[in-house]
């Protein structure tokens, strides 16, 4: 396989293409054809399990449905990957584990995977994903790593590595996946397309394997901003008036430890990027070793709970690793735990505190520029730490605040040569969207 950089294949927007279905000018069963073709033939180790024959049963039913005048579907026709942890009706929800054998069948789809349904989206496969969502890097997993299309040098991220390459890789516009401590946004970043992690609880997470409940999140992925929106709105049931808000001049950039822990070269790619950002405030922040600690511990102790019964009767369903981790979280002591949640309830207090000052806080998603596939460690400004630890620095603690995050991509060049994160309050997502919209139209004065 030959060494790649770059973005997903050009196609079809989510929302023209989705007039395409419901125009009739193609049908949902040659778009669903198709997809299940690319995923079938698969290069990046990204799909688990692929549903064809429910797939072409659904494309069928919704070509009936349009022709029969049903005009309601936004997302018409539209492919999509769910993350392993996700239930699909009929199918065991592995979420990674080692040995899935035996696991019961799902009775039903998981709520959001309804949801798409009502929309005209059709799902055509499980995503592979971190064993149990226990990784930040996209490796551990039984089928291996999953590949990162963008650059197969690079770690793909995790642990939704699955959803994030197969929509870098072009085999499905829209994915989900789930964010306990960054695990839609690190892969994002790496795989060089966009996401969002929305405000905690707005989506439902009604048949998803838990992580750690109190931080667990659902997210979606796409190829572009465009896309991006346009599978939001659907799931949000959003109208034009949520679309009503411009891009504030109210912008944070997020410094302080963010600017203390990030390797140079990360560092000077975000300062260039912030003199395209004329009229911010430059926020000194110092929490991330707190919001670390805490984000550890909450997510060690919920997580054994989590699967504890399972472990008694079913170890042999688990990594030696996992299994590992799983056991020493039963060894965090409920006091322990209560203070992690104090924490985790500061830490919050003091960003929403922070955005009464400014809209939207803006920051690089990692604190370094790449992340190689077989990386362990990696060295900031000063520090050595693991490549895991790493990767999830600097979005753990807007986890632990449950507030809504956007990833807009770097391109490799100014103005924007890092990914960032477009951090606001919960249910600021269209302020989100429309700083985005305005970044992506910077134009470097070089």
């Amino acid at each position: 396989m030959e060494h790649l950089i770059s973005g997903p294949p050009e196609r079809p927007g989510v929302a023209a293409l989705a007039e395409q279905v419901r125009s009739g000018s193609v049908s949902a069963t040659e778009v669903i054809q198709q997809a299940l073709a690319r995923a079938e033939s698969d290069q990046w180790n990204c799909i688990d399990h692929v549903f064809r024959v429910r797939a072409m049963e659904q494309a069928r039913l919704l070509d009936k449905r349009i022709a029969a005048g049903d005009r309601n579907l936004p997302l018409a026709g539209l492919p999509y990957v769910a993350k392993a942890s996700f239930d699909i009706a009929g199918e065991p929800t592995t979420a990674g584990r080692v040995a899935p054998q035996g696991l019961p069948a799902a009775t039903r789809d998981a709520a959001l995977v309804r949801w798409l349904t009502a929309a005209g989206a059709i799902v055509i496969a499980t995503a592979h994903m971190d064993e149990l969502a226990l990784g930040f890097l996209g490796r551990n997993s039984p089928a291996g790593p999953t590949i990162n299309p963008r650059d197969h040098r690079q770690a793909t991220g995790g642990s939704s590595s699955g959803s994030a390459a197969a929509v870098s890789a072009g085999i499905v516009p829209l994915a989900l996946g789930t964010d306990t401590n960054g695990s839609v946004r690190v892969p994002a970043a790496l795989c060089g397309i966009y996401a969002i992690k929305p405000t905690r609880s707005a989506w439902s997470l009604k048949g998803v394997s838990p992580l750690a409940p109190s931080l667990d999140c659902a997210g979606l992925f796409a190829a572009s901003l465009k896309d991006l929106r346009h599978g939001y709105a659907a799931l949000a049931g959003s109208d034009d008036r949520f679309w009503s808000k411009s891009a504030t001049d109210r912008v944070g950039l997020v410094g302080g430890d963010y600017d203390r822990l990030t390797a140079p070269a990360t560092l000077h790619r975000f300062r260039t990027f912030r003199k395209y950002l004329p009229n911010t405030l430059a926020l000194k922040l110092s929490h991330i070793e707190t919001a670390f600690a805490a984000a550890a511990i909450i997510t060690a102790y919920e997580a054994s709970k989590s699967y504890e019964g399972e472990m008694k009767g079913n170890s042999h369903l688990f990594s030696e690793a996992v299994a590992i981790r799983l056991a020493c979280g039963l060894d965090i002591s409920p006091e322990a735990y209560r203070q992690a949640r104090k924490w985790q309830s500061r830490i919050a207090a003091e960003l929403l505190e922070i955005l009464r000052q400014v809209r939207v806080l803006v920051l690089p998603v990692i604190p370094v520029d790449q992340l190689l596939i077989d990386q362990e460690w990696v060295e900031l400004d000063g520090p050595h730490v693991s490549a895991s630890d790493a990767a999830g620095l600097y979005t753990r603690p807007f986890s632990l605040a449950g507030f809504p995050v956007l990833v807009v991509p770097g391109r490799g060049r100014e103005p924007l040569s890092c990914p960032v994160q477009l951090v606001g309050r919960p249910g600021d997502e269209p302020y989100l969207f429309a700083l985005a919209s305005q970044i992506e139209t910077l134009k470097s004065d070089r």
